[in-house]
């Protein structure tokens, strides 16, 4: 779930683990109350989330659904916070022109070559030189012919498997970039403008 304020409301979206397609929200939080409104496609309330502040990083309560009134419990965990970002302007605070769906499409790219192995593919989306781990020791990648013939040992199968099933939305950012990936095993995507021609994504650090 990402949620964001909104004048006196609050405003976001969320989606499921196997869909992956995101559902809107809309409601309004206080001191120790949060309430969340869902709807779908057409903008119809399809679910209401009712939760309490147990801290600062914890909401516990419970969605029901307002036709039938079957009802989950659920907790949200704090993952990440983006100070003064605009709702629809996540990555923000990393980019000059993209677009937070630009960025979503280019994790999932990364993604989709990891899969299909196309590493010469792979390789452009790559700004060199670039530091990477290979037998546990730094190395430094000077070109697209140095990513390809050392691929396997940068993408070992424990770091290839969690970035192709990181999740590409909602993805931590800050000045730096946007992370893609969990905990230690990550990519970071950035923003570069090559000379004479319009700017786009790169991968700017592999964190194996």
């Amino acid at each position: 779930m990402s949620i964001y304020q909104l004048g006196e409301g609050v405003v976001g979206t969320y989606f499921y683990e196997k869909q992956r397609e995101e559902i809107k929200l809309k409601g309004k939080a206080g001191e120790k109350d949060i309430i969340l409104f869902e709807y779908n496609g057409t903008g119809v309330n399809t679910g209401v989330f009712q939760g309490k502040f147990v801290t600062v990083d914890i909401i516990e309560g419970t969605w029901v659904n307002p036709v039938s009134k079957q009802s989950y419990p659920f907790t949200l965990s704090l993952q990440s916070n983006l100070p003064e970002v605009e709702y629809g302007k996540r990555y923000s605070v990393a980019l000059n022109t993209k677009n937070d769906q630009d960025v979503e499409n280019f994790a999932g790219r990364i993604q989709s070559y990891l899969v299909n192995e196309n590493k010469e593919q792979l390789a452009e989306q790559v700004v060199y030189p670039i530091t990477v781990k290979i037998d546990d020791k730094v190395t430094k990648i000077q070109n697209n012919a140095d990513f390809i013939k050392n691929y396997d040992q940068i993408f070992y199968p424990k770091y290839r498997q969690v970035i192709t099933n990181a999740y590409t939305k909602y993805l931590f950012a800050n000045w730096q970039g946007i992370m893609l990936g969990e905990g230690i095993y990550n990519i970071w995507i950035n923003e570069v403008k090559p000379t004479a021609s319009d700017s786009k994504l790169i991968i700017n650090a592999i964190n194996n």
